[in-house]
C-alpha cells in the first residue's frame, strides 16, 4: 500500500508546481501584478519596480520544482523544496485569510481565481501531502547517477517561458482581450441569459433602545416610524447571472463622452495604441512607436490612443517624441493593462470590425513599410501561437520518452 501511495502523492505535488507554474508563466506580467499588491501590502513599495521579475524567479521555480518532482530527479531536494514552498505559502495565505489583505491570492495566475478561504484549505491539503512525501523518502537512498544535462534543460524550459511572454507577449492569454475577441460579442448579453437574483434587507435603528435591527422587505414591523428610523438597505446577490466576458469598456473623449460604440462599429482597420502612463515609455518603445505611427499615417490606417491619463497632455508628449496619432481618449487603466500584458503594459493592437487580429508589445513592434507587411505581421503573430503549442507538444513527448526509459533502467 506506501508502495503506492508514496509516489501517488509525488505525482500529485507535481501536477499541482506544474499546473500553477504553468499558467503563472505564460502570464507573468499577471503574477507581477498580484506581487506589486503584496508588495503595497507589507509596505515594500520600494521594491515594487523589480516585481516583473521576480514573478519570473517564482514562476519558473514553481514550474521546475513541479518537473523535477515528475521525473524524480534529485528527489530529496526537490522534496524538501516542495515542503518549504508549501509551508511558506500556506502561512501567507493564513495571514492573508486573517487580515484580508488582497481579495486573491492568485495562485493560478488569471486561469482560475479561489476565494482566500479556499486558498488557505487547498494549500493546507497540500502541505500535507508533502510533509508525508517528505518524511517518506528521507531515508530512500540517493541514486548515484546526476542527470544535470536534464536538469539544465528543464530549468531552461521552466524559465524560458516567462522571459519569452515576459519580453513579448502572451501566448497563451486567460483574459478578455485575447487576440481573435470580438469586443461586441463578448460585451453583449444574451436575451435568455439567466438574471441575477438579489436579496433586500432593510436597515434600521429603534428609537428608543438604539438597537441595529435588520427586516426583510415582507416584515411590515419597520412600518411603525415612532419606534424605527431608517438607517440603510442591503443587497446581496443570491443567484449570480451571466456576466459577459467583457462587462465594462469605455472609450471617454475629451468631454467625457463614451465613443466605445462608435469606435467598434467602424467598419474600417484600426490601430489602438495602449498607453496607460506615457512616463514609463522606453526609449526603444518611442523610437518603434514613432517608426510604427508614420506607417499607419502613410497607410490612412487610424491610429487611436487610449490612456489612463490626461489626453491631452499625452498627446503633446507623443508629439514632442515624433508620434503622430489620429485621437487620444480615456480608458480605465484596469483595462489597459488586460489589454497588453507587457512590464510597461505599452503596446499596439490592431483591430477590424471590433475584432482583436493581432497585438504587439511596444518593444517588439514590427518594422513596417506597406500594408502587405501589417498583413505577413499578423500572420507571424498568429504563427507564434501555433509554433509556441508545437513546441510544448515536443518537450511533452520528450519527457515521456525520458521517464519511459528512466523505467526500462
Amino acid at each position: 500500500m506506501k508502495r503506492f501511495v508514496i509516489p501517488l502523492s509525488r505525482y500529485i505535488l507535481a501536477s499541482l508546481f506544474i499546473f500553477s507554474g504553468f499558467v503563472k508563466s505564460v502570464d507573468p506580467m499577471g503574477t507581477a501584478i498580484k506581487i506589486r499588491e503584496y508588495m503595497l501590502a507589507f509596505h515594500f513599495d520600494v521594491l515594487t519596480d523589480i516585481a516583473p521579475w521576480l514573478s519570473v524567479l517564482l514562476c519558473g521555480a514553481e514550474l521546475l520544482l513541479g518537473l523535477l518532482l515528475l521525473t524524480g530527479i534529485f528527489r530529496k531536494t526537490a522534496a524538501y523544496a516542495t515542503l518549504l514552498f508549501m509551508s511558506f505559502f500556506t502561512l501567507l495565505t493564513l495571514y492573508i485569510l486573517i487580515a484580508s489583505p488582497v481579495s486573491d491570492c492568485g495562485c493560478f495566475g488569471e486561469a482560475v481565481s479561489l476565494s482566500n478561504s479556499a486558498t488557505f484549505i487547498k494549500n493546507l491539503i497540500f502541505t500535507s501531502i508533502a510533509v508525508f512525501y517528505t518524511i517518506s523518502i528521507r531515508h530512500t537512498t540517493v541514486s548515484a547517477r546526476k542527470p544535470y544535462i536534464m536538469v539544465i534543460l528543464l530549468a531552461c524550459f521552466s524559465f524560458g517561458i516567462p522571459i519569452h511572454a515576459l519580453s513579448f507577449l502572451p501566448v497563451i492569454d486567460f483574459l478578455p482581450y485575447k487576440t481573435g475577441t470580438n469586443i461586441p460579442q463578448a460585451m453583449h448579453i444574451p436575451d435568455d441569459a439567466p438574471k441575477s437574483e438579489y436579496k433586500t434587507t432593510l436597515i434600521y435603528k429603534n428609537i428608543k433602545t438604539g438597537a441595529i435591527r435588520e427586516f426583510e422587505l415582507e416584515d411590515t414591523t419597520w412600518y411603525d416610524s415612532g419606534t424605527w428610523e431608517y438607517i440603510d438597505t442591503k443587497n446581496k446577490t443570491v443567484k449570480q447571472g451571466y456576466i459577459p466576458p467583457i462587462s465594462h469598456f469605455n472609450i471617454l473623449d475629451r468631454n467625457g463622452e463614451d465613443r466605445a460604440n462608435e469606435i467598434l462599429s467602424d467598419p474600417g482597420d484600426q490601430c489602438w495604441l495602449i498607453l496607460p502612463e506615457y512616463e514609463k515609455l522606453s526609449n526603444r518603445s518611442l523610437t518603434n512607436l514613432s517608426e510604427f505611427s508614420r506607417f499607419a499615417a502613410t497607410e490612412n490606417i487610424p491610429l487611436l490612443t487610449f490612456t489612463g491619463q490626461d489626453p491631452d497632455m499625452t498627446t503633446a508628449y507623443l508629439s514632442e517624441q515624433g508620434i503622430q496619432t489620429t485621437a487620444c481618449y480615456n480608458v480605465d487603466p484596469t483595462t489597459l493593462k488586460s489589454m497588453i500584458r507587457s512590464r510597461s503594459h505599452t503596446g499596439v493592437l490592431f483591430i477590424r470590425e471590433g475584432t482583436i487580429l493581432a497585438k504587439w508589445n511596444a518593444t517588439m513592434l514590427p518594422s513596417l513599410e506597406t500594408t502587405k507587411d501589417l498583413q505577413t505581421a499578423i500572420k507571424h503573430n498568429q504563427s507564434r501561437t501555433v509554433f509556441f503549442y508545437g513546441f510544448l507538444i515536443l518537450c511533452a513527448v520528450a519527457l515521456i520518452i525520458y521517464l519511459i526509459r528512466q523505467r526500462k533502467l
